[in-house]
């Protein structure tokens, strides 16, 4: 079975915290709802920016986490969700 894992994804679980600060400042609120529309339409924006921010080094980290999810699979509080 092959798994289907982006960075964008990693980046969104792994830096759950920096993207939801980036994603107030998208929506423009200082509590987030993560129940709201918005939260959910504006989530990838936000981990985007948070990808393109990463360092060459973190951005390689990033890149061996996907293949070892692609070779492992993922985590299982991942596979929970």
């Amino acid at each position: 079975m092959k798994i289907n894992v982006r960075a964008i994804d990693v980046v969104w679980r792994k830096r759950k915290e920096e993207c939801e600060e980036e994603l107030k400042g998208i929506i423009g609120v200082e509590e987030l709802d993560p129940a709201s529309p918005e939260y959910f339409q504006q989530r990838l924006a936000a981990a985007k920016v948070v990808l393109d921010r990463l360092s060459v080094l973190e951005r390689e980290e990033v890149d061996v986490e996907i293949a070892r999810i692609k070779e492992s699979g993922h985590d299982k509080e991942v596979q929970q969700q």
